[in-house]
């Protein structure tokens, strides 16, 4: 019983996250999708580190024009993933 209170108390959480991945180029559906190309960032290896370059190396960034509303959100979404990438990292 314990560990489904466990899954359930993270549930919110993770449904968060998703859609927060989905609103950077779909990211979680791209992921969910392609599970076998992404598996080395989210299962352990001993040999491979996971390194923010390597995590950042699969995806592309397309950003809007300077000044425009979506750029400024976009400012927002690309500073909370460097925070991301920097945590995987650490």
């Amino acid at each position: 019983m314990t560990s489904v209170l466990c899954v359930f108390r993270c549930k919110a959480g993770a449904d968060d996250f998703a859609i927060g991945m989905n609103d950077v180029l779909g990211m979680h559906d791209v992921i969910t999708q392609n599970p076998v190309a992404y598996f080395p960032l989210f299962v352990s290896v001993p040999e491979e580190r996971l390194t923010r370059d390597a995590f950042k190396k699969l995806c592309v960034t397309h950003r809007s024009v300077d000044g425009s509303n979506k750029a400024v959100e976009e400012e927002d979404t690309l500073y909370s993933w460097e925070v991301f990438l920097l945590n995987v990292e650490g």
